[in-house]
């Protein structure tokens, strides 16, 4: 239950999650994810907004978040 982030180089059977709001790379992944919902035609921009926030579809590249 709940968000889950792994290092998989280091915990390949995914034994201990890393996953707390404020590691640097959550923004990157929930954009990457929002963005991929983004495409489904049935999910609305005001659902992916209440999931990850209002700024979450915007222009910046993916890139530039996750390094």
């Amino acid at each position: 239950e709940g968000q889950e982030l792994y290092d998989l180089a280091a915990d390949p059977e995914e034994q201990h999650n890393i996953y707390r709001p404020d590691h640097p790379l959550v923004p990157g992944f929930n954009r990457l994810i929002a963005r991929r919902m983004a495409e489904i035609p049935e999910i609305s921009r005001d659902r992916i907004e209440a999931a990850f926030g209002p700024d979450v579809l915007s222009t910046e590249p993916i890139e530039a978040r996750l390094s």
